[in-house]
């Protein structure tokens, strides 16, 4: 049985909890650290002031980020993530629920919300509460898990494997998701969408074998894509 809301929220919420910066690093890889932040990066070309940073992990795109201009503000849900990132890179540091954010309204840039909305079910709570706290004209970039890709039959293959119960993870089309965002009184600027494989099988591929796949990559439809990033304007 798909697994109820609140509950699937609040399982969620008990993993961020204990999350450790160790475990956290080993997931994502180089590549797809380094060609998430170049996209990230021409995403908020133009834009200036705060950017919050949530999750903001174990500060994996904070530099990049402090060095195009922009004054993060470092949020999570893990106290370990909180302390390392501010550890490493002195930035201002709170904990913090997507689900009820610490700040007022209208008080933020800029928001920067990277490979955590699939974690959770139909996720129009967190963009309400993201719209929120974001200044009018101000931006939201985040990326969502695309319905059409590979990602979905991997997924099914692993809860089949691994005994995930049903809605551990979010997959939308991008005709849907726009149509949420949209809903919410929100405007699509700009999509990016990336990766015809799940970012982790890259950590295994050889070079060439990457460097094939991106040549593949690049004619591949979009919808097919497994990650879509998306700018977001309020």
């Amino acid at each position: 049985m798909l697994m109820n809301k609140k509950n699937w929220i609040n399982e969620k919420k008990k993993i961020w909890d204990v999350e450790k910066c160790d475990n956290y690093d080993q997931g994502i890889g180089e590549y797809a650290k380094a060609r998430d932040t170049k996209i990230i990066t021409e995403l908020l070309k133009g834009e200036k002031g705060k950017l919050l940073d949530i999750p903001c992990g174990s500060g994996r795109f904070t530099e990049a980020m402090q060095k195009i201009g922009f004054e993060v503000i470092s949020a999570d849900y893990s106290e370990d993530m909180i302390s390392s990132t501010q550890k490493k890179y002195n930035t201002p540091s709170v904990r913090a629920d997507i689900y009820n954010l610490p700040f007022k309204d209208k008080s933020i840039n800029n928001i920067m919300v990277i490979r955590l909305i699939f974690h959770y079910p139909e996720p129009r709570e967190i963009i309400r509460e993201l719209k929120r706290v974001t200044k009018k004209d101000g931006v939201i970039i985040l990326n969502t898990l695309n319905k059409y890709s590979i990602r979905w039959p991997v997924e099914s293959v692993l809860k089949l494997v691994k005994g995930k119960k049903k809605g551990s993870i979010w997959l939308a089309s991008m005709k849907e998701f726009t149509k949420l965002i949209e809903e919410e009184g929100l405007k699509v600027e700009k999509i990016k969408s990336a990766y015809i494989l799940p970012t982790r099988a890259y950590n295994y591929l050889p070079k060439i074998i990457i460097r094939l796949v991106d040549l593949v990559e690049k004619i591949f439809p979009n919808q097919l894509k497994v990650v879509t990033f998306w700018k977001i304007r309020t």
